[in-house]
């Protein structure tokens, strides 16, 4: 296994992550659950929520996924840009794959539900035990 597809397989099908966006100057973290559909990850999040003003202005995201093995921690850090997801048949098959999106949204249709596909840019990825870590360019 090349060292890209080691990196997105870490991420699960349903990853708790930490997110980042930027308002203003001064960046704004979160945790958020992160899925992985196919090829890509997505977020969903409410129409009224801060984040979505912070991604209507900058894009840019960086995602933190921290996980232990044993007593060492590792972690990947992905820089990437959080696009709106229009597409309105991928936003259904998100939400009838996810449990959790009808617990917070009425249907895939919902004018408050919003998903974003996240467009990795590169990840920094350091394995529990080292204390360096690799950048690698996404594809």
């Amino acid at each position: 296994m090349d060292i890209l597809a080691e990196v997105i397989d870490k991420f699960g099908v349903l990853s708790h992550v930490v997110v980042a966006t930027v308002e203003s100057t001064s960046p704004r973290v979160r945790p958020m659950t992160l899925v992985r559909h196919g090829a890509s990850f997505y977020f969903a999040t409410g129409s009224e929520a801060e984040k979505v003003k912070q991604l209507d202005s900058n894009p840019m995201v960086e995602i933190i996924l921290q996980w232990k093995e044993e007593r060492d921690n590792g972690y990947i850090r992905l820089d990437g840009e959080a696009i709106r997801e229009t597409d309105a048949e991928t936003i259904a098959i998100l939400y009838h794959r996810f449990d959790y999106f009808s617990k917070l949204w009425k249907g895939p249709d919902d004018p408050t539900l919003v998903v974003y596909r996240v467009k990795a840019r590169s990840y920094d990825y350091m394995k529990p035990g080292e204390w360096g870590s690799v950048k690698i360019e996404a594809k």
